[in-house]
């Protein structure tokens, strides 16, 4: 999947073994664990990683690709978590190295992978959640086109989040 936006040159593609060390430099960075679920994962993620290189072996991980930007190299990843054959709607995921935020990369994989998703899986909508202090992640999706469609509140353990949606155009 190759896609232009504003200047940025952006493809996506599967993953590979080789990307394992590019995960675990993107999980760990506590400020993205903070913005992208409200919580600070504390350890290691070797056991995560070792199951996504068992899964990437026996015949990867066809929901995932990496973000690659021309003239950059690989900035991050984006995912769906599987199309809901009820009501047609898909939930999904990015993550981009902290080097590469405020460059518009998340804007242009976003509106890729999308488009990827309406086109491709048959996907009537995305959806995605994100933290209601995350301006910087909230802008972004707006951009590519999601909106605002509700609000879960938070508690003690949880911080508020925000669920933004997109739907397939004709």
């Amino acid at each position: 999947m190759d896609g232009r936006d504003d200047d940025v040159q952006v493809s996506l593609r599967p993953v590979a073994l080789a990307d394992l060390d590019l995960f675990r430099t993107w999980w760990a960075d506590s400020e993205a664990d903070r913005l992208d679920s409200g919580v600070v994962r504390e350890g290691p993620r070797g056991e995560f990683l070792d199951r996504i290189g068992r899964l990437l072996l026996a015949g990867g991980l066809p929901s995932w690709r990496v973000i690659d930007v021309a003239g950059v190299g690989p900035v991050g990843y984006i995912l769906h978590r599987g199309l809901d054959p009820w009501t047609g709607s898909v939930e999904l995921a990015i993550r981009l190295g902290r080097e590469h935020w405020d460059r518009g990369y998340g804007t242009a994989a976003t509106r890729l992978f999308t488009d990827y998703l309406f086109e491709e899986i048959g996907a009537e909508r995305a959806w995605l959640e994100v933290v209601e202090t995350n301006g910087r992640a909230r802008r972004m999706y707006r951009k590519a086109g999601f909106i605002e469609a509700a609000r879960c509140p938070g508690d003690r353990d949880r911080p508020a989040i925000v669920v933004m949606e997109a739907e397939r155009r004709e």
